[in-house]
């Protein structure tokens, strides 16, 4: 490939680059040929007043969610509480709006809802997050110091030698990709000193600022950057790996499998002078053969061009016009020049064609490096031919061929087995790769990308931003909520209305039958007590003491009732205040369920794995507006020198300075996030949108509210509705559980058009997620996203030196 073609391919790269950004303003007209409309953003309209509530959405260009007659419906018909004990408002008006575009990429996917009560753990969420940095990222980052060690060391050698600028190369490449979190360092130079996680943080801590941006915090970049970008800064890293004169190939070249059998055999019986053959060879496996399934795991996609290389070739020859084609696509024609249809049309054809000359790049480095094998022997015939076997050929004990080619190679390489596919193993194994123009002007023209580019940081952040749900957590609160409803606060009142009402009753009858029992005794055992020494009138004084006793008890017993009686009501009245003024906590940023960011490894465990596309985030509401509107709307009012003393002086207004003191909490505890009950239930109910790839759009004019007893119908044609996560089904908005009372039930019911096409149509995979999580790719793994894209066509016209090496031989 000539350094012309491959300036182009640079070119291309970044003109897809500046497609992508400039797409973003292209008129959604632009996408759809047959003009549907979805729905692009929801938001939620609050007010004391139907109209209020209303025109704070269409003032804002949002559309009104209608019932069947076509009017605007109210979520929150009659859910106030008209309490004595609440001071909140009678109703809140809340409303539903969106927002409509024809471009499906744009369109919220799903809408579901979450209440208050336990249906959900922030603590959980965070507790994966931490378990996964802890068990997967720090150990994978152990295993990979080799690597980067070797890249340093590589740096530092002799300008002059191939290993300076291998790893040269990789720098210059590398640093085309910028860290936020050092001023925007690129990580080729960050990586030539020591990462955070390798000072500690005990010596980082003692960094002053500026220091410590000139170490990269490995930890956040691998849990937390893009999973493209990642797998590229590894690949690459694995590139200028071996700080040895020879390549591993060399090395491999030398050795047979019988003599490393007799050497390794030699080595172990040093160490254990009475070891069985059979010790020998579990040491042998436990020290080589995890290394040799990873090698093995993406053998046979070069070992089938290997096997018939020489065809390969003529395909590979013919198909080289076709790429110059491809890469000539628009690639010297202004972008900004272009019509809004056209870019669009511009982007999927560009993004095609480098998905292409991806797969026919690899195609070349895997003819180029089987030529290559053919020139080396290898025990009884040719490199290439020992390439060439399939992975069947590996299997039991025959795995043990690999375990040479493993010791062959050096440790950063063993550390990158997982990101590179055996063709780029062996073209790092070929020194040719570092014979190339150190002015590397085939990646001036590449654009610097961001590592962080297109994340949603927030998801890694603790503090309520992110829940997680699932149905264990969502048993675990119902469970919560039965064991409240037997053994809470109302049957401990029930306990003291019982004894209240005891004392009472008791009180009540020994004061009235008090003097009758006196009577009683004195009538019927006055002649035996008198018999007994007494005289009459002792006799009947002692017994109208006893009599008089009993009254005292019961007046002692009427007064204690008294005092529970008030206790009583004094709790029955603690518990209404309670019951109408309920603690609202804090609603989640964001709502994800685990089962779309966890994954089954081999041995059966749950794993996070990135899915970014899986958080649903929360929706915002106009309670800011309707809160200001209120202190508007009083007489006298200054907004700029409000202060709350001021307030406390009026006289007049009680019901409105109770309404803006209620609002004021609300607004501070909820913020701009919408509750669907309007903050006067018993708890809230937060919406949640999501805008996931490869999933089907909202249409907009399918949105439709149902109300009373014809919502529990799925209308013909549906198949959902707003849901509450977990469940299929449409939900009640009107629940009475959230509520103060019954009301008539409101669901909200969309159609998706499952005919649109997604913007990107690359499949996450979870069961391909890598040793680390997923936060990386498999060696022959997708690349995601236009960075992916470059970083890959780079790395790939690279490699292609040994192609050029060839033919400069030949001739």
């Amino acid at each position: 490939m000539t350094r012309g073609m491959k300036r182009k391919i640079a070119s291309l790269l970044v003109l897809t680059m500046i497609i992508c950004g400039t797409l973003a303003n292209v008129p959604r007209e632009a996408f759809a040929a047959d003009k549907k409309e979805y729905i692009k953003e929801v938001r939620v309209g609050q007010g004391l007043t139907e109209e209020e509530a209303q025109e704070r959405l269409t003032n804002n260009g949002y559309k009104l969610v209608k019932g069947d007659d076509g009017e605007p419906v109210n979520l929150n018909e009659d859910a106030g509480s008209k309490s004595v004990f609440s001071d909140s408002p009678e109703e809140v008006y809340v409303y539903l709006g969106y927002e409509t575009t024809t471009n499906p990429n744009e369109a919220i996917t799903d809408l579901a809802v979450m209440n208050m009560n336990g249906r959900y753990s922030v603590e959980e969420y965070e507790a994966m997050i931490k378990k996964h940095m802890d068990t997967k990222i720090k150990p994978f980052i152990k295993k990979f110091i080799p690597a980067i060690k070797e890249y340093r060391e590589n740096y530092k050698k002799s300008e002059k030698s191939t290993n300076y600028k291998k790893a040269n190369m990789v720098r210059v490449i590398l640093n085309h990709y910028k860290d936020d979190d050092t001023g925007d360092k690129g990580i080729g130079d960050l990586l030539l000193n020591e990462t955070k996680y390798e000072l500690g943080d005990e010596a980082y801590d003692k960094l002053s600022d500026s220091d410590k941006k000139k170490h990269a915090d490995i930890v956040t970049i691998l849990m937390q950057a893009d999973v493209g970008t990642v797998s590229m800064i590894e690949k690459l890293l694995v590139k200028a790996t071996d700080s040895s004169d020879d390549t591993w190939i060399d090395r491999f070249e030398k050795t047979s499998q019988e003599e490393f059998e007799d050497e390794y055999e030699e080595e172990f019986h040093e160490e254990n002078s009475n070891g069985t053959k059979n010790q020998m060879y579990k040491a042998m496996d436990g020290e080589y053969q995890d290394d040799a399934k990873a090698i093995l795991g993406v053998w046979d996609d070069f070992a089938s061009i290997a096997e018939d290389y020489e065809a390969k070739k003529d395909e590979v020859t013919n198909d080289k016009e076709d790429l110059e084609e491809k890469v000539d696509y628009y690639s010297e024609e202004d972008i900004k020049e272009m019509s809004d249809e056209k870019k669009v049309k511009v982007f999927e054809k560009t993004e095609q064609n480098n998905k292409e000359i991806m797969e026919m790049n690899q195609e070349i480095t895997a003819v180029t490096a089987s030529e290559k094998l053919e020139e080396r022997e290898y025990e009884d015939g040719t490199m290439r031919e020992f390439f060439a076997q399939s992975a069947d050929t590996f299997k039991g004990d025959n795995i043990r061929k690999l375990y040479p080619l493993v010791d062959s190679l050096s440790k950063g390489q063993i550390a990158g087995l997982e990101f590179v596919t055996v063709d780029e193993l062996i073209a790092v194994g070929f020194n040719d790769i570092a014979k190339f123009d150190t002015s590397m002007e085939e990646y001036k023209n590449l654009k610097n990308i961001s590592i962080y580019e297109g994340i949603n940081r927030e998801l890694f952040k603790s503090g309520n931003l992110v829940a997680l749900t699932d149905d264990s957590i969502r048993l675990r609160a119902s469970s919560r909520e039965s064991l409240i409803g037997a053994f809470g606060k109302m049957d401990y009142n029930r306990t003291i209305y019982m004894i209240t009402g005891g004392f009472l009753v008791g009180s009540i009858a020994l004061i009235t039958i008090g003097p009758f029992i006196a009577k009683w005794i004195a009538g019927n055992h006055m002649n035996n007590l008198m018999t007994k020494g007494l005289s009459y009138t002792s006799a009947f004084n002692t017994y109208n003491e006893i009599g008089s006793m009993v009254r005292t008890v019961g007046y002692v017993l009427a007064v204690a009732g008294a005092l529970m009686s008030l206790f009583s009501l004094f709790i029955a009245g603690t518990e209404l205040i309670e019951y109408y003024k309920s603690e609202f906590a804090p609603i989640p940023k964001y709502m994800v369920s685990k089962a779309d960011i966890t994954y089954i490894n081999d041995k059966g465990e749950k794993e996070f794995y990135r899915n970014d596309d899986a958080y649903y985030e929360v929706v915002r509401c106009t309670r800011k507006e309707m809160y200001m509107s209120i202190k508007e709307s009083l007489e006298g009012y200054n907004i700029n020198k409000y202060y709350d003393e001021e307030w406390d002086k009026k006289e007049e207004d009680d019901d409105d300075k109770a309404v803006r003191k209620y609002l004021e909490k609300r607004k501070e505890e909820l913020g701009d996030y919408a509750d669907l009950n309007g903050t006067v239930g018993k708890e809230w109910l937060a919406l949640y949108s999501v805008k996931t790839k490869n999933s089907t759009p909202i249409l907009a004019d399918s949105i439709i509210a149902k109300t009373g007893n014809a919502s529990r119908e799925l209308p013909d044609g549906y198949k959902t509705g707003i849901h509450m996560f977990g469940e299929v089904a449409a939900y009640n908005i009107q629940n009475d559980k959230l509520l103060y009372r019954n009301l008539d039930e409101i669901r909200v019911y969309f159609k998706q058009d499952e005919s649109a096409f997604a913007k990107n149509t690359t499949d996450t995979n979870k069961s391909g997620a890598s040793k680390t999580g997923s936060f990386v790719s498999k060696g022959s793994g997708v690349l995601y996203g236009t960075a992916g894209f470059a970083s890959g066509a780079v790395i790939t016209y690279v490699i292609l030196f040994l192609a050029r090496r060839k033919k400069e031989e030949k001739a």
